[in-house]
């Protein structure tokens, strides 16, 4: 029962997207509002997904005051937010033996990842399991990932984008 109401839940929530998603949309906020209990962020060891930067990329993984976190792949290689990226070449953050970022399952359902990029891009950005990981997540266990940025084709002054799920199975 619990697995059908998460799934009609899912359902609902797409439907919702999808309608909103044929309109302009030019923003979307989510709140969160706790009347009693705790939030954490994103990085805290008791959150359900814990994502953190396992690589020496400064600026990869970070943590906003309200506790959001983005990952930044151009600041981390350059170290600077306006650099960018060479055109027509390969560039990897991370290996498939050490990975870059963890992401830490401490929920009580196993999670799959994946990334999906802009229609427009691509698919410029990759971001795969390293050796001894996969997409799927088991309870209480992590995987460690790399990315791999493919230019070719890309403009010089465009702007990748790509967007990271990590969804409950």
């Amino acid at each position: 029962m619990k697995k059908f109401k998460l799934s009609a839940l899912f359902i609902i929530a797409a439907l919702g997207i999808a309608a909103v998603g044929s309109a302009a949309l030019s923003s979307l906020n989510f709140e969160r509002n706790v009347s009693a209990g705790q939030i954490l962020v994103d990085t805290d060891a008791n959150v359900a997904i814990q994502i953190s930067n396992t690589s020496n990329y400064v600026g990869l993984v970070k943590t906003d005051a309200d506790g959001k976190v983005t990952l930044n792949l151009n600041e981390a290689i350059n170290n600077n937010a306006n650099g960018g990226f060479n055109t027509d070449a390969v560039f990897a953050i991370g290996s498939a033996t050490s990975g870059a970022i963890k992401i830490k399952n401490n929920s009580d359902i196993p999670i799959t990842v994946s990334m999906t990029n802009d229609a427009s891009t691509n698919n410029a950005i990759t971001l795969s399991p390293v050796n001894s990981s996969s997409s799927t997540i088991a309870v209480g266990s992590s995987g460690n990932y790399y990315f791999t940025i493919n230019t070719n084709g890309q403009d010089a002054l465009k702007t990748l984008n790509a967007v990271l799920h990590v969804e409950g199975k």
